[in-house]
């Protein structure tokens, strides 16, 4: 099936006359990167609906299963770390407020997870997937120089950064058309588009939504801020419709403030 509609797409690529682009499935995303941050939000919010709607205990387990194996099979490596961090936020406040009995079964939920996650990865993923996957460890015992991939970025993020000290409003356009470089960062993005008073403007809103998710003092809805906020640095999420979903969890989370659960 896979086989078919990849010939079909390369098909469609040689009737257009573009050029013919090959690269990871994606399902009905067009960029798997998208793909991996719209099944990581889904993973968060199953885990909020477990929280606060106990009587869907059970759907929501299967949903977060379905939720991290579709960030597995996209390879998004932004996902998976901003996953681990906003679980790790997770753990740390449970601990903190010394709910021993809720810790351990976060814990346990965190151990299962990981191990499912690694079991698939090893066991499934492509060959360049998996490479692409342990670059995330090459990357924590090397820094930027432990991924091709991430210190080509940061060269054209450096590049960017220059472009806007002479052009403090930025490009205007989108950055990709009117420069060579790709700002593979929502900051970056921003920051070359309109210069310095769009990225002020961008972080106020990042911050004033920080803000209303930390004031419900529950830290699931501080793990999906996290998780969207490290996916900023090496992705464009508010450049997709999925972005949405997210703003839709802001609202649930006034919602269970309003309600007092």
């Amino acid at each position: 099936m896979f086989e078919f509609f990849t010939l079909l797409i390369n098909k469609s690529q040689i009737g257009l006359g573009v050029e013919e682009i090959g690269g990871r499935a994606t399902g009905l995303f067009v960029n798997p990167n998208i793909l991996g941050f719209f099944s990581g939000l889904s993973f968060f919010f199953f885990l909020i609906i477990k929280k606060y709607f106990k009587q869907q205990n059970i759907l929501s387990i299967v949903f977060m299963f379905l939720s991290l194996l579709c960030v597995i099979l996209s390879s998004s490596r932004t996902s998976m770390v901003g996953i681990f961090f906003g679980y790790a936020i997770t753990l740390f406040y449970l601990f903190q407020r010394g709910n021993k009995l809720e810790s351990l079964k976060t814990l346990l939920g965190a151990t299962i997870t990981l191990f499912i996650a690694f079991f698939l990865i090893f066991n499934f993923s492509s060959e360049s997937n998996l490479e692409r996957t342990i670059e995330i460890g090459n990357v924590v015992n090397n820094g930027v120089d432990g991924s091709g991939n991430l210190s080509g970025r940061v060269n054209a993020w450096i590049s960017l950064m220059n472009y806007v000290t002479l052009n403090p409003f930025g490009t205007i356009i989108p950055p990709q058309l009117a420069l060579e470089e790709s700002p593979d960062s929502q900051f970056i993005y921003f920051l070359a588009q309109g210069g310095i008073i769009l990225f002020i403007i961008f972080s106020i809103f990042l911050y004033s939504i920080f803000f209303i998710l930390k004031k419900s003092k529950s830290e699931n809805f501080l793990a999906v801020f996290i998780f969207v906020f490290i996916s900023c640095f090496t992705s464009v999420p508010f450049n997709s419709f999925v972005i949405s979903f997210f703003l839709l969890i802001v609202g649930l989370c006034c919602k269970v403030k309003y309600n007092g659960y």
